[in-house]
């Protein structure tokens, strides 16, 4: 009802400006006979025990009970009796006697709540235990969760700095080698070799290392890329000084080994600069390098190729009579027979142009390749062999075609 009290009984307005006495006396109060002969009131705060006020015709108010009203703290004052005529026969506690109308004072103050409501809203604004767990529950998950992407963020980190570290140094010894084949200078000496690159190891009773990896993507059965391993030497000079330079990979083990440089300077006789490279490379073969003149480049090398070219940018594959300081022979070797080239440049013939090829394992890869056994048995060399062939995709393949500037044309007239 809009006159309760209880909803503020339009003195909610008046109750925000402190502690003022406010004297409501309504006018809409009218007292009717009913059928068994009492007063009935239409006050519109008639009704239950909580009203603030009744009807005058109710004698409990009449005589001073307060009604049950916390929220405005009101009070109900009865109104002085007044003496009404008598009538002969009328009762001195008839209800004619009593007032028509009640007024009600009501003290309006700041709002004070009872304990136990307040105590009772408290427990029930609480959470209980099946909301704690979900909440829990629900925290665990997103931890979980956050734990997991930051592994998998570290572990990707992880790997592209290592994977950044091994493309940098296999570019910078790609860079290295390319420099030093610019320098290739012919000799001018009928019986000195000024550029030599053979399948490794050269000796023609042993296997070459090769090894095959299958390119996913191009059907079934997959393409296979033949991965090998040259080396090569070549000559430089730095004023009257001859300088002989090799590179080479040992111990092939299956295909996988350690990039060396070979390098030793003369003065006097050139021939013997090729004749030391072939003594240290067939030592460093079969693991018995004692010698200072190799320096260790970087590891997991699966690939290297060097290829030479005529003037005309035309791939050299046999030996032409034009070209009679330029010697071509075909590997005649199992498991690649007929497909690589061994070549030997004598006296004043360099290759116009040299493509260099050098692929890179993965350092995690080669450390997994070198984990799973001894290349001295044949099981673990079957197992390492498919690791490398399931691998092909961590393998950096670097091509590089270099020009020679001190090409005599000369040698291919």
């Amino acid at each position: 009802m809009i006159h309760d009290l209880r909803f503020g009984c339009g003195l909610a307005g008046f109750a925000a400006l402190g502690n003022i006495w406010v004297t409501w006396n309504p006018k809409g109060c009218n007292t009717k006979s009913g059928a068994n002969g009492r007063a009935k009131s239409h006050c519109p705060f008639n009704g239950s025990s909580d009203r603030l006020c009744r009807s005058a015709g109710e004698p409990r108010e009449a005589y001073g009970v307060r009604p049950a009203c916390w929220r405005f703290r009101a009070t109900h004052r009865a109104p002085k009796r007044e003496q009404a005529p008598r009538t002969p026969g009328a009762s001195r506690h008839s209800v004619a006697a009593l007032p028509a109308t009640p007024r009600c004072t009501i003290l309006s103050s700041p709002i004070t709540k009872p304990q136990s409501l307040i105590a009772s809203r408290a427990i029930a604004s609480g959470f209980s235990l099946i909301e704690l767990l979900v909440a829990v529950g629900l925290m665990s998950l997103i931890v979980l969760g956050l734990l997991v992407m930051f592994q998998q963020t570290q572990r990707a980190f992880t790997g592209s700095m290592t994977q950044v570290d091994m493309l940098e140094g296999a570019r910078a010894t790609t860079d290295l080698i390319e420099r030093e084949l610019e320098q290739m200078t012919p000799s001018h000496t009928p019986y000195a070799a000024n550029f030599i690159s053979e399948l490794a190891p050269p000796t023609q009773n042993v296997t070459p290392a090769v090894s095959f990896q299958d390119l996913p993507g191009t059907g079934s059965p997959p393409l296979r890329r033949i991965n090998v391993l040259h080396h090569f030497f070549f000559l430089t000079r730095e004023n009257q000084t001859w300088r002989g330079i090799g590179y080479l990979v040992g111990p092939p083990a299956l295909g996988v080994g350690t990039l060396y440089r070979f390098s030793q300077e003369t003065n006097s006789s050139v021939e013997t600069l090729r004749t030391n490279f072939d003594f240290i490379a067939s030592q460093l073969y079969r693991n018995r390098v004692t010698t200072n003149l190799l320096t260790r480049m970087v590891d997991g090398v699966v690939h290297l190729r060097v290829r030479a070219y005529n003037t005309n940018g035309f791939l050299i594959v046999s030996n032409v009579l034009s070209e009679p300081f330029v010697q071509v022979k075909w590997d005649p070797r199992p498991p690649i027979s007929g497909t690589e080239v061994d070549y030997y440049f004598w006296s004043n013939a360099v290759p116009a142009y040299v493509e260099l090829e050098i692929g890179f394992l993965e350092d995690r890869a080669v450390g997994r390749f070198k984990s799973l056994g001894s290349p001295s048995a044949t099981s673990a060399n079957a197992v390492q062999q498919q690791y490398l062939t399931n691998h092909v995709g961590q393998v950096h393949l670097f091509r590089r075609r270099v020009a020679i500037r001190d090409v005599d044309t000369l040698a291919y007239k």
